[in-house]
């Protein structure tokens, strides 16, 4: 009889050790927030600007996203250091899966004509309680010559 107590708390301790264990380790979905978040929050990684002085003709960069009832929108302003044929921005919205970010939507590339400053937006359409940020890559060309540089925006959970 004690035997059997004794094999029965020992399972039972087994059991509890192994609730605790593996209850604490989260994965994407049960990292969900009570801000109606479908995944854990992406680790903060982006800039919001950039001066690129390594450059010859492209000087600055800047970035952002908003997201109002569904509808995000890419926002980039690309500077040169001069006035040149064409610049502009790619924009490509990127969607976390709770592990890793994927591309979403169409790539969109906009320009500017005989200028030096290019500003435009895009519009997308985010699943609201998924986190997304903007790949905005600014270019500069003149004559055979074409400058880029790769930004992110900042995380973005849509609502």
């Amino acid at each position: 009889m004690y035997r059997n107590a004794r094999i029965i708390g020992i399972f039972w301790s087994i059991l509890f050790a192994a609730a605790l264990v593996f209850g604490s380790l989260s994965s994407p979905l049960s990292a969900a927030s009570a801000d109606g978040a479908k995944t854990s929050a992406p680790p903060q990684m982006f800039s919001t600007f950039g001066l690129y002085e390594g450059y010859t003709y492209l000087g600055y960069g800047n970035e952002s996203i908003y997201s109002e009832k569904g509808v995000i929108t890419l926002t980039a302003m690309t500077q040169a250091k001069t006035t040149v044929p064409e610049l502009g921005a790619t924009f490509q919205l990127q969607k976390w899966t709770g592990t890793q970010w994927i591309d979403s939507g169409v790539l969109t590339t906009l320009s500017s004509k005989d200028t030096n400053v290019f500003q435009n937006s895009v519009l997308r359409t985010g699943d609201t309680g998924y986190y997304f940020r903007g790949k905005i890559v600014h270019f500069v060309k003149n004559g055979n010559v074409t400058e880029q540089a790769s930004a992110y925006t900042a995380n973005l959970l849509c609502s």
